[in-house]
């Protein structure tokens, strides 16, 4: 940033120097006016708010999606979790399939040792226990778990939200 900044200083330099001859390097020299003073002052500041304010706004837009993405895990895992409660176990991997396609949303269902036994987009026999993850410890505590993390069946960043089959939805 501070490279960018002294580029920008220098185009400006280089900008004054064509049409002031013989006159190298009129910042570091000091100024030869009030008026260049407050030219390079009013740059430097432009430029600090303008970094200043990119930085928080990033930083709020990825609160702000991360806030989104739990409220909409939260409310789909309500609507899913009771029809759970009727499904076979030899149709956990359908019902996580038709679960993936009508919420868009990859959908891993774990038993109580952490063993996966569905999974919408990765083959469960391939998956390692679950069972020492913070989120799923949470969930088999009775709590609602969540972590954001790298998934490494997925290789993207991921965030996951879990909840005991046997915690009804309030």
């Amino acid at each position: 940033m501070v490279r960018a900044l002294a580029e920008i200083f220098r185009a400006i330099g280089r900008f004054a120097n064509a049409h002031r001859p013989g006159r190298l390097n009129w910042w570091i020299d000091g100024p030869q006016s009030y008026l260049s003073q407050l030219f390079v002052s009013a740059v430097m500041l432009i430029g600090i708010t303008l970094v200043g304010t990119d930085l928080l706004l990033t930083r709020y837009t990825a609160e702000r999606e991360h806030s989104l993405t739990g409220r909409q895990m939260t409310q789909s895992l309500r609507l899913i979790a009771p029809m759970l409660d009727s499904v076979a176990p030899q149709n956990l991997q359908s019902w996580a399939d038709g679960m993936d396609k009508k919420l868009a949303a990859r959908v891993t269902l774990i038993d109580g040792a952490g063993v996966v036994l569905a999974d919408s987009r990765h083959d469960p026999e391939t998956m390692e226990n679950q069972r020492e993850r913070p989120e799923v410890r949470a969930a088999l505590e009775g709590h609602e778990g969540s972590s954001i993390r790298h998934s490494a069946t997925q290789g993207t960043g991921k965030r996951r939200l879990l909840r005991d089959r046997r915690r009804r939805s309030r």
